[in-house]
């Protein structure tokens, strides 16, 4: 990312000067990133006991990624919903949703939520089948699919058009990465339980 953006600057494409910069985005996205760790750690804690009781409902297993989830993005929801109110409030940005896309850009939002919810409770019910390695090998796979989807669509989109070679190398690069990562983290884990 922060090569692309040196290649973008260079070639002129970029010459905003009270553009934020990559750094602090990458400083952002990995706080965000640690935080977000909290989402695998309430699905390892609170996932026997909603288990349990989901199944002493008469309901199937699979019920249960649902049932794991529900509280989760609830409370995350509240934190968030909070957070960007006040973000639009204190920069006076409510005004800006009067637009003619409104009803488009809702319906699309609501699009992803879906998708975002379903992904993430797929993720819990196979952290469930994955047994004592799913919080750990499940929670680094969900990521990696999350952020190969996310690079993907942005190469499709022409995102990295502009990007050299070198910035693309270091993009394949973090990417392989997080793959191999993966790899040894279930290795690790495999020998563990074995």
């Amino acid at each position: 990312g922060m090569a692309r953006e040196r290649d973008e600057a260079e070639s002129a494409k970029e010459t905003d000067p009270g553009k934020k910069s990559m750094s602090a985005g990458i400083t952002i996205a990995v706080v965000g990133g640690l935080l977000a760790t909290g989402f695998s750690f309430a699905n390892a804690v609170g996932r026997p006991a909603l288990h349990a009781a989901s199944l002493a409902q008469g309901n199937a297993e699979w019920v249960t990624a649902l049932a794991v989830m529900f509280p989760i993005f609830l409370s995350g929801g509240v934190i968030m919903a909070g957070y960007f109110g006040w973000q639009l409030s204190s920069k006076k940005m409510w005004p800006k949703f009067k637009t003619p896309a409104f009803g488009k850009n809702f319906v699309l939002i609501l699009i992803m939520a879906f998708f975002h919810y379903a992904a993430s409770a797929v993720f819990a019910y196979a952290a469930f089948r994955l047994g004592a390695v799913g919080n750990t090998v499940g929670y680094a796979i969900f990521n990696t699919s999350c952020v190969v989807t996310a690079i993907v669509s942005g190469i499709i989109v022409g995102e990295w058009k502009n990007a050299t070679g070198q910035a693309r190398k270091h993009l394949y690069t973090g990417l392989a990465s997080m793959v191999v990562g993966i790899l040894i983290i279930s290795y690790g884990n495999s020998m563990a339980v074995a």
